[in-house]
């Protein structure tokens, strides 16, 4: 069910599903409380007409944290598109720590994440059982946040995809998530696209190894991953030393069958090993172009 925003939501379903009984918790009456026990998946959406989308979560988080028991069924969660503030993630964060929580899918892409509320959220996954999907795409998350998950992955098995393209992913971060990943043991499928993996922090005094580092941290992770199955490095911008750091880790493993490596200074063979020295004019057959000034 797609929940367009009304504030507030709760009261506002209510009183369309009020049937005068008794009433169920924060005064919802028992056809609205039975109604919302059968909802499996919920979206919010941006009002028509609303200019700003900051409060849009106002309505449904702290329902979501109050009545944590009415929601049992709900398995899917599609928040993308709004906004988040502090207090949003807060309440979001609490519903998922809940026992009485059993989301699987959780969505907030494009949701304007920090990386303070990005490591908020992500914290919960080493106390969460029921997740087994999360997208993140195209928000502001960096070290807090993929710090966080490096230890909810090294304590969470039951997590299969983690979808966290567009972000701010290198350095530490990228260092920390591959130490979670190292030691996990279910995950399936991991995009890190669209991140600039091998990027120097901005500062300049900076660890000019640091990118050489990390590449080198999440190559010999993968090489003693056993549950991988899928990775997507797509448009990472990595240049050819950095693909050769971490294709002499990732040429270990023996689970992934699908690698994405386009958008960066290597390609893979036929046996998903990095190459540098594949060439898009070898590998399809084709004469390379002449160098300019060439008769």
């Amino acid at each position: 069910q797609t929940v367009q925003f009304s504030k507030p939501w709760v009261e506002k379903f209510a009183s369309k599903n009020s049937d005068g009984g008794n009433a169920e918790p924060s005064g919802l009456g028992s056809l609205a409380a039975n109604s919302l026990k059968k909802m499996t998946e919920i979206t919010v959406a941006k009002e028509k007409g609303s200019d700003d989308t900051v409060d849009n979560l106002g309505c449904i988080l702290p329902a979501l944290t109050d009545l944590s028991s009415v929601f049992r069924a709900l398995e899917v969660l599609d928040l993308s598109g709004n906004r988040m503030n502090s207090s949003g993630t807060n309440s979001l964060a609490d519903f998922l720590e809940h026992r009485a929580c059993h989301v699987v899918t959780l969505k907030c892409e494009r949701a304007n994440l920090s990386d303070g509320l990005g490591a908020r959220l992500l914290r919960v996954i080493k106390e969460n059982n029921s997740l087994r999907a999360i997208y993140l795409r195209h928000n502001c998350m960096k070290h807090k946040s993929f710090t966080a998950l490096g230890v909810g992955l090294s304590q969470n098995g039951g997590l299969r995809e983690v979808i966290i393209g567009s972000n701010n992913l290198y350095g530490v971060g990228l260092e920390a998530l591959s130490q979670g990943l190292a030691a996990n043991k279910g995950l399936r499928r991991l995009d890190v696209s669209w991140n600039l993996l091998g990027r120097h922090e901005d500062d300049a005094g900076s660890d000019l190894d640091a990118p050489r580092r990390a590449l080198k941290s999440l190559g010999m992770a993968l090489a003693v991953n056993k549950s991988l199955l899928y990775l997507s490095m797509n448009n990472c911008s990595l240049a050819a030393g950095l693909c050769t750091v971490f294709g002499e880790g990732i040429a270990f493993n023996q689970t992934i069958y699908g690698l994405g490596f386009q958008g960066n200074k290597g390609t893979t063979d036929s046996k998903g090993n990095i190459r540098m020295d594949l060439v898009p004019e070898k590998v399809l057959g084709l004469e390379p172009e002449p160098e300019r000034g060439s008769a």
